[in-house]
């Protein structure tokens, strides 16, 4: 199992949806200081797609490149030791 860790605030994402509203900018992430609350994935594939997911919304910026919210973020995957699994 994987997590995704915030790099600015030492947090895990506990919920994200980059349709969060409707006009740019989109996108709300929460995060916890509880890894046993943090999203989890099976793989760190599934986690870094996740990371890039993009707004259906609102799938552009102004600038035209991708709206992926996720990614104004710094973050690093993360294996889960297992006594954080269950």
């Amino acid at each position: 199992m994987y997590v995704i860790k915030c790099l600015t605030n030492n947090e895990w994402i506990e919920f994200y949806d980059p349709d969060w509203r409707e006009a740019y900018p989109t996108g709300y992430a929460q995060t916890t200081a509880d890894i046993r609350l943090a999203m989890r994935f099976d793989t760190a594939k599934q986690a870094i797609e996740f990371y890039r997911s993009q707004s259906k919304l609102v799938p552009l910026r102004p600038d035209g490149l991708p709206n992926c919210p996720l990614t104004a973020m710094s973050v690093v995957v993360e294996k889960i030791k297992e006594r954080h699994a269950a």
